[in-house]
């Protein structure tokens, strides 16, 4: 679970450097610039469904459709680096779906598009096996392509099943995420953060853990602007698991961090959450003086 809140600096010094871009190839043009083409957005990863109500809404006439020329395409990949230098994909992929009920050539009502989608937003792994979570700050879904007059499509191929397994899971991670981008310090730039503690010095929120059965962990992350460090303590299900501390900064100076940031990571018992259900507390300890 992540509480992010991210740093935020006023920009006082221009630079203006030479960077080379990286050498690859390109595509002479863009495979959308022929045929009929739908967009189909998606906001979160998972399998989709296309049955003929939805093409039917899209304009698109089933009963003429022959479903062995419908291809989806786009590129997953999430936000775009940032730098000029880094790999980029240079135009649309196409991605292997599956289409149930196309060997007839017809796409009748009971007939339907699988494809496998990612969303803006991703769980990233570091280098030390941890998570972390990358909103994109642009946009609120993933587009992808759907054709249907550019030849067969490319389809899903079934895999052998292993016949000696060398390895058998039976559990994988969970994640859950808070991250409202509800306020800008500056006003400006790609920099947001979520509920203000000000007049209002605590609040609570809840997640759904379902069948969770180890341990979990809360990295909680917070933003400040104070001349001196701050301090936040978060509680989970009524037990306190620790502090988060936000150093100060120099709240006079222009040419300084306009804010600070602080970061602590906590365990959770599997006790905290065996109903199905964690409830956190962050509460803000408001200097005296």
């Amino acid at each position: 679970m992540l509480f992010t809140s991210r740093r935020i600096a006023l920009l006082t010094l221009g630079l203006v450097l030479s960077v080379a871009a990286l050498a690859q190839p390109s595509a002479p043009a863009s495979v959308l610039r022929t045929g009929r083409w739908w967009r189909v957005a998606v906001s979160e990863a998972g399998l989709y469904r296309l049955d003929a109500a939805f093409l039917q809404g899209l304009g698109i006439n089933t009963a003429t459709l022959d479903p062995r020329t419908i291809k989806v395409y786009g590129n997953a990949q999430g936000l775009q680096p940032q730098q000029v230098n880094a790999p980029r994909v240079d135009d649309l992929r196409e991605n292997a779906i599956m289409v149930q009920g196309e060997s007839d050539g017809r796409f009748d009502a009971a007939d339907a598009v699988y494809f496998y989608a990612e969303g803006p937003h991703r769980w990233r792994q570091r280098p030390d096996g941890s998570f972390y979570y990358e909103l994109h700050p642009y946009a609120d879904e993933a587009v992808y392509f759907l054709t249907i007059d550019q030849g067969a499509g490319l389809r899903v191929t079934a895999l052998t099943p292993l016949t000696s397994p060398t390895e058998t899971l039976t559990s994988g991670p969970q994640f859950a995420v808070l991250e409202p981008e509800q306020e800008n310090l500056l006003h400006s730039g790609r920099q947001w953060f979520g509920d203000r503690f000000e007049t209002i010095t605590q609040r609570d929120y809840a997640f759904a853990t379902g069948a969770a059965t180890g341990p979990g962990t809360a990295r909680v992350r917070l933003a400040a602007r104070s001349g001196s460090s701050t301090n936040y303590t978060l509680t989970a299900e009524g037990q306190s698991l620790g502090l988060v501390f936000v150093p100060g900064v120099p709240v006079n100076s222009f040419d300084s961090d306009y804010a600070a940031q602080g970061e602590a990571t906590f365990s959770l018992p599997q006790s905290l959450f065996a109903d199905g259900n964690l409830g956190l507390r962050v509460a803000y300890n408001r200097p005296t003086n």
